[in-house]
């Protein structure tokens, strides 16, 4: 299952890159986040992170979000989680409120350890988007609900040292989004590849440092290219050690 869904999504991101739009624009970003899990038991977790992005063209804000989950580890290895998250869009380069949006999701994904440096991480994620549009130059008065799927795969590759620490890994990734809007348009939403490295500071913490390229179509004949930067520090508490891992 794990190989045909990494299969899946390498044949749509072919797919995807072979098209020929109309109107490129390319964008160059920052994205930094904070991510903090707390283990209740073998089962349960909860957890919240937030993330600012930065775009360089502009010199501004581009987004900001603040998500919450809750998450359980069923025997058979699935993971299944939920949550929700609130952020806000800033319409660069001009001078438009914000735009915010709420975000449910539910999620179900599966780790898989290969020997002992290999980890991949696919897992599928529905999300219910509420998002207040523009009307002219100001907010609409209600939220415009729509639908998106996220596919997505992780994969990791642990570093051991002669010492036997295991500080530094090698991570990359891809996720394939589609999507419904308002205005009738629908399938394919953005597509993101990625890849950088870990450092485990200590078991209870670390830093990923890693490059993104996003692939994202705004409509039928305009799509924007991302080239971002990104970093995340995360860090897990473990309840039943009382301490963090």
């Amino acid at each position: 299952m794990k190989y045909l869904l990494v299969a899946a999504l390498l044949f749509v991101t072919a797919t995807i890159h072979a098209q020929s739009p109309r109107t490129v624009n390319t964008r160059q970003m920052i994205w930094a986040g904070l991510s903090g899990d707390y283990k209740f038991n073998q089962i349960w977790s909860a957890g919240l992170d937030g993330q600012f992005r930065f775009e360089f063209a502009d010199g501004d804000i581009y987004q900001w979000l603040v998500r919450a989950y809750a998450a359980c580890q069923a025997g058979n290895g699935l993971r299944f989680s939920a949550g929700a998250a609130y952020g806000r869009v800033y319409p660069n380069p001009n001078g438009k409120v914000a735009r915010p949006e709420w975000r449910p999701w539910q999620e179900i994904g599966r780790k898989w350890l290969i020997g002992i440096h290999h980890t991949l991480y696919p897992r599928v994620r529905f999300e219910q988007r509420f998002i207040r549009e523009y009307a002219g130059s100001e907010l609409a008065d209600d939220f415009t609900l729509t639908y998106r799927l996220r596919l997505r795969t992780d994969y990791n590759y642990l570093i051991r040292s002669d010492s036997g620490e295991q500080k530094w890994s090698l991570i990359a990734g891809e996720e394939i989004m589609f999507n419904q809007k308002p205005d009738g348009f629908s399938g394919f939403d953005q597509n993101r590849v990625w890849g950088g490295i870990a450092y485990k500071f200590a078991p209870s913490n670390s830093v990923n440092l890693l490059y993104m390229h996003v692939w994202q179509q705004r409509n039928h004949s305009l799509f924007d290219q991302f080239h971002v930067i990104r970093i995340t520090w995360q860090f897990i508490m473990d309840r039943k050690k009382g301490q963090k891992k």
